[in-house]
C-alpha cells in the first residue's frame, strides 16, 4: 500500500475514534488534529485558526517534510507532551526536547533536566552536561552543551513581529560508531519573547544524523497578540 495512503487512512481512523468520545477534552483534540491533518496537506494556518483551537498548538517541521501541527496533550512535572495527528509524540522540558515517540531513532531518556538552562533564561550562560538514550544508537551518551545569550532578534509568527532574545547551544555529541573519528558538533537555537520570557521558536537536532526540527509555539504567539490588542 502507498505510504501516504496508509498514513491518510490511519489518521482518519484515529480521528474517528476521537470523535466517538463524548468528553470535551477528546473533542478538543479531534478539532486540533483535524487542523494538523490539513496542515500536512500544505494548507496555510492563520491567526484566527489558531485562536479557534481548543488545545495549544505547536507548529513543527522536521527536515524537508511538510509543516505539521501538534496538540498539547498534558503538562506534568514541567514536561509538556505534544501529540501529532499520526500519533507521534515530543516531550519538552522548558523548551528542550527530552524524549520522543514515533521517530526513526527515538530519544528515550534525558538525564539531569534540573540543570536545563532554559528553566531560568537569566542564567543561561553556562554549560549543561546530560546523558541521553537513543533507540538503535546508544545508551548513556554524554552530551555537552555550551549555552550563550546572543543579541535580540525580531522574528515573524502568524504575520506578526516579535522582539526576542536569541539563545544558542553549541552541542558536542560523542562517538557512537567505528566510522566516526571525531565528536560531532552542531548548534541549537531558541528564541524567547523579550517581553514575557516565553519560548516562541526553536531550531534543534537531537543527534548528528537526525533531521533538524523547527518548532514554533503558535498558540503562545496568538495569546500574546491578543494581549497586545487588548492593551491598545
Amino acid at each position: 500500500m502507498n505510504k501516504f495512503r496508509f498514513f491518510k487512512i490511519a489518521t482518519v481512523a484515529f480521528l474517528g475514534l476521537l470523535l466517538a468520545s463524548c468528553s470535551s477534552t477528546n473533542q478538543a483534540y479531534f478539532n486540533t488534529l483535524k487542523l494538523a491533518f490539513k496542515a500536512n496537506q500544505s494548507q496555510q494556518v492563520t491567526l484566527e485558526m489558531v485562536r479557534q483551537s481548543q488545545a495549544d498548538l505547536l507548529q513543527v517541521q522536521i527536515g524537508e517534510k511538510p509543516t505539521a501541527f501538534m496538540a498539547l496533550g498534558f503538562i506534568e512535572n514541567n514536561l509538556n507532551k505534544w501529540v501529532s495527528a499520526d500519533n507521534a509524540i515530543i516531550k519538552i522540558h522548558h523548551g528542550v526536547i527530552v524524549a520522543t515517540e514515533g521517530f526513526e531513532h527515538d530519544l528515550l531518556y534525558t538525564s539531569n533536566v534540573k540543570e536545563n538552562p532554559l528553566t531560568d533564561t537569566a542564567m543561561v550562560n553556562f554549560s549543561w552536561q546530560r546523558q541521553v538514550d537513543i533507540a538503535s544508537v546508544g545508551y548513556g551518551l554524554v552530551i555537552e552543551g555550551q549555552w550563550r545569550i546572543q543579541q535580540n532578534e525580531a522574528i515573524s509568527i502568524l504575520e506578526q513581529s516579535f522582539d526576542t532574545q536569541k539563545i544558542t547551544e553549541q552541542v558536542t555529541f560523542p562517538k557512537t560508531g567505528p566510522y566516526i573519528d571525531t565528536q560531532t558538533q552542531w548548534q541549537n537555537t531558541y528564541w524567547v519573547n523579550s517581553t514575557n520570557g516565553e519560548l516562541l521558536k526553536a531550531s534543534v537536532k537531537i543527534m548528528p544524523q537526525a533531521p533538524r526540527i523547527q518548532m514554533t509555539y503558535v498558540s503562545r504567539a496568538a495569546r500574546y497578540i491578543a494581549q497586545q490588542e487588548a492593551s491598545q
